[in-house]
């Protein structure tokens, strides 16, 4: 379980294919000196499975499920992830409550800049578009943020300039994909409508 605060931006190091999936090797400072084996760790909002601890970083498996399911199908040596590790029973949550099972990818669609406003559109893919709900819930790439508007086939987020430094939405463009999960309350409660 996650609460969508991102702890730090790390970086893929290296990435293999496997007979089990891809192996990616993380980089993370911040965030490594606390890791343990099998802890679990929201990669652009995908739990993964720390299966060996690095000096900077670590290493995990993304199965052919979460490949699939994610934006993981695109990912380059290089790229900038979001991180966050695994809420501690009675810690602080900051955010809302976060699986870290990604739901499906989206793509932007619109970036808005302007004076002091900065927007992202998102759309809403039709499998999860009833669980969309304004001033409701979602998690973007493992980070939880509010849904601004929502419209007939798009929703839009509203972001501040802090979660812009120090997530990887700061350097998103349109035409990206993102991971995207549903609000956990809106799954169970809208799952059978």
């Amino acid at each position: 379980m996650f609460t969508g605060i991102i702890q730090e931006i790390g970086r893929v190091q290296a990435l293999k294919a496997t007979s089990t999936g891809k192996k990616l090797e993380i980089l993370c400072p911040k965030i490594a000196k606390d890791l343990e084996l099998g802890d679990s760790v929201a990669i652009d909002g995908a739990c993964l499975t720390v299966e060996k601890k690095l000096k900077n970083g670590f290493e995990c498996t993304a199965i052919p499920e979460t490949i699939t399911k994610t934006k993981f199908k695109n990912l380059e040596k290089g790229t900038m992830v979001n991180l966050e590790t695994s809420l501690r029973y009675g810690g602080k949550v900051s955010g809302h409550l976060v699986t870290g099972h990604v739901d499906t990818t989206a793509k932007i669609t619109n970036i808005l800049k302007k004076n002091n406003k900065y927007e992202i559109e998102i759309e809403a893919p039709s499998t999860i578009k009833k669980y969309i709900a304004t001033k409701g819930c979602v998690t973007i790439n493992g980070i939880s943020l509010t849904v601004k508007e929502k419209k007939e086939k798009k929703f839009s987020i509203a972001l501040i300039p802090f979660t812009l430094q120090e997530t990887n939405l700061g350097t998103a463009k349109k035409g990206d994909l993102v991971n995207l999960e549903i609000d956990l309350i809106a799954r169970y409660l809208f799952e059978n409508k």
